[in-house]
């Protein structure tokens, strides 16, 4: 599972090696993206492209109960696609 923050100073999560590349090359990889951030301050490009992807989002600020929700849906998921 990779958590990645969608807006960072010097690389967003857009440019990280584990969404947008990942997608074409390494969709299994891509599945597990979790995008975090206060997606109310994104542009509407980037807002776009989260939405488009599918992948769920973890809203700052945020309690640990909700990352261990998501971890928990995704790895289900994960689980039944194996079996």
């Amino acid at each position: 599972m990779i958590l990645t923050v969608i807006r960072m100073p010097d690389l967003d999560g857009l440019g990280a090696p584990s969404t947008r590349r990942s997608n074409g090359s390494w969709p299994g990889r891509a599945a597990r993206v979790v995008f975090v951030g206060p997606a109310i301050l994104w542009p509407a490009a980037l807002r776009e492209f989260v939405s488009e992807s599918g992948r769920p989002v973890i809203e700052k600020p945020f309690l640990p109960s909700e990352v261990r929700r998501v971890v928990a849906e995704l790895t289900a998921d994960s689980a039944a696609l194996r079996d």
